[in-house]
């Protein structure tokens, strides 16, 4: 560890899975041959994590950190993921930024909705005290 050097985890399909009781999106990608977890990550808009860059100027790989659940246990990782063609990435980057998005407006709704019912609570405590 500490290294500085590339560990590959394996190949394989990165899915974009959407949770279907709370709808956010997280990254889940298992070792093509093992079908072992090597990624599994929310995608979220809270730089620096999950702010895709490309890996040395490559129009086919890009490069991230993520608070990492892979190994059971969250430890911030930097993976980099790399694609057969530029297309491929492309796709890939509207994706996951689309992802990034959507949990930031769950998130948002989420912090909201909490507002409401304090501002709620707050209300019935003042009319008690009446």
């Amino acid at each position: 560890e500490g290294s500085g050097e590339w560990k590959e985890r394996g190949t394989g399909e990165m899915r974009l899975l959407k949770e279907k009781k709370s709808g956010r999106v997280r990254a889940l990608m298992r070792q093509e041959k093992t079908l072992k977890i090597i990624a599994n990550h929310y995608v979220v808009e809270n730089g620096p994590y999950c702010s895709l860059k490309p890996n040395a100027g490559s129009e086919k790989c890009w490069v991230w950190m993520a608070n990492d659940y892979a190994e059971g246990e969250q430890r911030t990782e930097q993976f980099a993921l790399k694609f057969g063609n530029p297309d491929l990435a492309k796709a890939f980057e509207k994706a996951f930024n689309e992802a990034k998005q959507e949990n930031a407006d769950i998130i948002s709704g989420e912090k909201a909705v909490k507002k409401e019912a304090e501002k709620k609570d707050e209300k019935d405590e003042e009319k008690k005290d009446e």
